[in-house]
């Protein structure tokens, strides 16, 4: 399971490097998947990922943060999957509302958050 965690993290890495080299990409992308009548499993994928990182436990180092990391994710898997809507409607204005300049702000902002969970998921394994 430890190998699913380190797993997680490069993925989390790789998903980052995309999100600061194509931000525009990386926008185009959320504004079309919150339509997406799939929406919901995106849900579903942060739930299985929460279990996956909870069937991980314990490990050496960081059992803090990958807590904390579980707790988010079930709560924001759970209310995709759950009710898609919520988080879609919000998601797709924030999109057409917010100014270009912004939107990258804060796709640089998503990257850096994920550049630092990639990282603690994959230190929390190997130290």
């Amino acid at each position: 399971m430890h190998n699913a965690v380190i797993i997680i993290g490069f993925s989390n890495l790789i998903i980052s490097v995309v999100e600061f080299f194509r931000p525009d990409l990386w926008a185009q992308l959320w504004k079309s998947w919150s339509r997406h009548r799939l929406f919901r499993l995106h849900g579903l994928i942060l739930l299985s990922v929460a279990g996956i990182l909870a069937s991980a436990l314990p490990v050496p180092r960081l059992e803090w943060f990958l807590w904390v990391t579980i707790v988010l994710l079930t709560a924001i898997g759970g209310t995709i999957a759950f009710s898609p809507e919520r988080l879609a409607r919000p998601i797709a204005e924030m999109y057409g509302n917010q100014s270009e300049e912004e939107i990258y702000r804060l796709t640089y902002m998503d990257a850096a958050f994920r550049v630092m969970v990639g990282l603690c998921l994959i230190f929390s394994v190997i130290s």
